[in-house]
């Protein structure tokens, strides 16, 4: 159910953002598509914000080893490919799971 609302909302700033750019650009008629609002305005879209966003702190954290306990947690749970030397994911060892889950979406289910 948490994750209904979760799509809910994003589905609601993803509309909010897209009318912002229509006015900007002065599309009232819906004339130009979502990827091209984005390409004119140079825009990120609210997910792909939130990814960067999420990708910021994580670096951050892990370089600066503060807060101690999220950094020992993103330490712990980091795998580097090796066919993709430098490139790393995380995995989520409470479900012993490898995978490509957004990082900010397990974060926020530990709480």
């Amino acid at each position: 159910m948490h994750q209904v609302c979760g799509s809910i909302n994003e589905r609601q700033l993803d509309s909010l953002h897209f009318r912002l750019l229509r006015t900007a650009c002065r599309d009232y008629n819906y004339s130009k598509s979502r990827v091209e609002l984005t390409k004119v305005c140079k825009r990120a879209t609210p997910s792909e914000w939130s990814k960067f966003a999420t990708a910021t702190r994580v670096v951050k954290t892990l370089r600066d080893k503060q807060p101690k306990v999220l950094a020992e947690l993103l330490d712990m749970t980091l795998f580097e490919e090796p066919h993709k030397p430098g490139i790393g994911k995380f995995y989520d060892g409470s479900r012993t799971k490898w995978g490509r889950q957004l990082l900010q979406n397990r974060l926020a289910n530990d709480k």
